[in-house]
Order: C-alpha cells, then sequence, then structure tokens
C-alpha cells in the first residue's frame, strides 16, 4: 500500500512539474545544437531532449541565440518554441519561402522577442522553392528584445520535409554540358541566385553533381 502511494505521488509531481513531449508527423531532429552561451548548467541539449523539466537558456548578452544545425537541406514548414515547463504552451513559427511569422500567446504579449529564422549555412538557395516552406539547413531562435537580454527554451520542435535540389550545367542553348567548361547553374528547371553564393556554395554543389570542386 505504501509502495503504491509513493509511486502515485512521484508521477502527479512530474506532470505537476514538466511533461514529456512525443514525436508529431515530419519531426526533424537537429543532428546538433548551440547556444550563444550558457547560463550555469542549462544547456543547449536540453532544448531537444522531449523533457519539459530541463531547459536551454543564454547568459545575458547583447546577441543572445539558440542554433539547431539539421544535418542537410530541409523545407522547414514550422517551428515551435516551448516557453514554459508546466503547460503545453508555445511559440508556433510558420514558415513561408520568405519568412517565419509567429503567433501564441506568448508572442501576443511580447511580439519582438524570440525571432526565428530557417537559412543555409552554404548560401544555396535556389530560385524556386516552394512557397510553403523555408529552404535551409539551420534553424536560430535569436534574442529581439533589449530588455529580455537572453534566449530560453524548455524544446523545440522543428516540422517539415525533404527537398530534393537537382542541380546541372547548361550552356546559352540549354543544353547540359560536362566538367571544366563555362555554362550556367540549374536547379529543379530555374536558375540559382547568386544572392550569398559562396565558393563554398559552388563547391558544394560541384561535389553534389559528382565533381571533384569548383574551379
Amino acid at each position: 500500500m505504501n509502495i503504491w502511494k509513493i509511486c502515485l505521488t512521484t508521477l502527479f509531481c512530474l506532470h505537476i512539474q514538466g511533461y514529456i513531449l512525443y514525436a508529431v508527423n515530419n519531426e526533424i531532429s537537429p543532428v546538433s545544437v548551440s547556444l550563444s552561451s550558457t547560463r550555469e548548467t542549462l544547456v543547449a541539449t536540453n532544448g531537444i531532449d522531449k523533457d519539459t523539466n530541463t531547459r536551454a537558456h543564454t547568459s545575458s548578452e547583447s546577441d543572445p541565440w539558440f542554433k539547431a544545425k539539421l544535418g542537410k537541406t530541409y523545407c522547414v514548414e514550422e517551428v515551435r518554441h516551448y516557453m514554459y515547463s508546466d503547460k503545453p504552451a508555445y511559440n508556433k513559427h510558420t514558415c513561408s519561402r520568405d519568412v517565419c511569422t509567429t503567433s501564441g500567446r506568448y508572442y501576443r504579449s511580447y511580439p519582438t522577442r524570440f525571432p526565428v529564422s530557417v537559412y543555409s549555412e552554404d548560401g544555396t538557395v535556389p530560385d524556386n522553392v516552394p512557397s510553403d516552406c523555408k529552404i535551409g539547413d539551420t534553424v536560430v531562435i535569436s534574442g529581439g528584445d533589449l530588455d529580455y537580454p537572453w534566449v530560453h527554451l524548455f524544446e523545440i520542435v522543428i516540422i517539415g520535409r525533404d527537398i530534393t535540389l537537382d542541380f546541372s550545367l547548361v550552356d546559352s542553348h540549354g543544353d547540359t554540358i560536362g566538367a571544366g567548361i563555362l555554362g550556367l547553374l540549374i536547379s529543379d528547371g530555374g536558375t540559382v541566385c547568386d544572392d550569398y553564393f559562396t565558393d563554398y556554395s559552388a563547391d558544394a554543389i560541384c561535389r553534389e553533381m559528382g565533381y571533384f570542386g569548383q574551379v
């Protein structure tokens, strides 16, 4: 009788203090996470352990952030930023081709706090991406409020889908060309924008196409 009473009491306490999150459909699991700084023992991995009894928290600083690397390029549709340990409330960031917009109870009270950005670290973004998601391999929650100079989260959930970026090189007539010939880079039927396009981007794409690298 006493043993059962102790077990029930323990379970009840866990329910009050926090809860376990279960995976949702099309959830993307980050391969690594990091913080711009760490407050005491509140490390970045607490934000992806599915347990709202733990949290990730930066120190107080001018440009705080939490970063999740996805390991490859995805079409990110939604990011959920869980703000509390004891209730399933979160900022919902819905992503389109150009931006992630925010809704949620915490957002209504503090609309400038914790914006989310999605991007590719190598800068590679094709022109003709879907309109209902943001292309990227990195998700960042930033501190956007001078009165609240840190980032904290009890959990982050990233929802999206795989996207195939097929690259090819063509000449001025639209015919496919091979290595060593100057050409136009095409992805999924459209040209690749050169905004933020770097040598690292070119190397990554060339290797994806089976070549040694860019020249």
